[in-house]
């Protein structure tokens, strides 16, 4: 007998999980230098480091859960 195939291709859905982790780690350490930079060492370029790493983090977290949605309908 013949294995019958899934209707669906998972294509890669097996990535979910790490790379969301990874996109929040990202955030993680924009955040811990931006507060770094702002409150301990008072230090404009590294807050400034902070919030662009920080904010890029938010975009990739943001933008890869609407992929998600849109394209795969998890």
């Amino acid at each position: 007998m013949k294995k019958k195939r899934s209707q669906k291709p998972k294509h890669g859905l097996y990535a979910i999980k790490i790379i969301a982790i990874l996109f929040s780690v990202i955030e993680i350490i924009g955040l811990l230098l931006l507060s770094a930079g702002y409150f301990v060492f008072n230090n404009t370029y590294l807050t400034i480091g902070g919030t662009i790493i920080a904010a890029f983090g938010i975009y990739m977290i943001v933008a890869h859960f609407l992929s998600l949605y849109v394209f795969i309908r998890v």
